[in-house]
């Protein structure tokens, strides 16, 4: 079993935009089959999303990702969630995203 967390630092007074991204990201990946789990942190460093789901094998992560992103909806959400990042109204601080892969031991 592989766990996948991917976290990101929400933009200072943009929580409730963050929590609306993550929930529109978790939603393409619902249609593409995958259960991605929305948290966020509420002890040590605050102000961060996770969405984390759990797949079979990396390629299975890998299938799903394929899946996810060939999504016309997807690709309308990445263009747009690329165009705040360059006018600098993005709901995260750009390019400070962390993944995570992680198998039972």
């Amino acid at each position: 079993m592989i766990h996948f967390r991917r976290t990101h630092p929400i933009s200072p007074g943009r929580r409730s935009d963050a929590v609306l991204l993550v929930q529109e990201w978790a939603a393409l990946w619902k249609d593409a089959g995958v259960d991605l789990r929305v948290s966020e942190v509420i002890t040590g460093t605050l102000g961060r999303m996770c969405g984390s789901a759990d797949f079979e094998s990396m390629g299975a992560f890998e299938v799903s990702l394929a899946k996810m992103l060939a999504s016309p909806k997807a690709q309308v959400f990445y263009e747009k969630f690329q165009q705040t990042e360059r006018d600098g109204t993005c709901a995260y601080i750009p390019n400070t995203e962390h993944e995570e892969f992680w198998r039972d031991a």
